[in-house]
């Protein structure tokens, strides 16, 4: 088999989307056009995929035809988490850098101040949640934290991790590794989280 002529893994097309995107909007934030696009994605954020009111037309005018349905609504959905965490902040609220994996940017609040035990519980409510629907809510009410902190949160990799919770395998091993990113930045220091 001829490794060019692979297609790619649909959990990346979920992150290539979602990353493409954003810097798409990113680029074009101070056109009217895509200042309304962001307001109206923003009202979408944290709903599930009943519930949702811009999903059709948005996938229709930046994914392509054909795009894997579930990776295209991860990247819509994280698309939408991005809109609200970009409005007041300049500089681009997605990162492509590993260390801001949504996890890490959360270990990153309580490095600014906010409190290890309350974010400690906010992981764990998000961690917590099964459906996509909870899991989208406690998401979509961290962002405006780290909004405040101008934190940036690898919204291509939460695009990927959004995909891949279609399984409780699945979903068991984010969490694992989200508990890992979050809590390792504090095995180091002397206070200890309360979990």
């Amino acid at each position: 088999m001829d490794i060019a002529t692979l297609e790619p893994c649909p959990w990346d097309v979920a992150r290539q989307l979602a990353h493409n995107c954003i810097k798409k909007l990113y680029m074009t934030r101070e056109y009217s056009d895509t200042k309304s696009v962001l307001a109206l994605l923003s009202k979408d954020a944290g709903r599930a995929r009943d519930e949702v009111r811009h999903y059709g037309r948005f996938r229709a005018e930046y994914f392509p035809t054909g795009t894997n349905e579930r990776a295209a609504w991860s990247a819509y959905a994280v698309i939408c988490l991005y809109a609200i965490h970009q409005k007041g902040n300049s500089k681009c609220m997605d990162s492509g850098d590993q260390s801001f994996a949504f996890a890490c940017s959360m270990a990153k609040l309580v490095q600014a101040g906010l409190s290890k035990n309350g974010m400690a519980m906010r992981m764990s409510n998000i961690i917590s949640r099964k459906k996509d629907k909870g899991f989208l809510t406690y998401l979509r009410k961290a962002i405006p934290l780290l909004s405040q902190k101008g934190i940036p949160v690898n919204y291509g990799m939460l695009a990927a991790d959004l995909y891949s919770r279609n399984s409780s395998a699945n979903i068991r091993k984010i969490n694992e590794r989200w508990e890992m990113q979050f809590f390792s930045r504090f095995n180091s220091q002397d206070e200890t989280i309360a979990q």
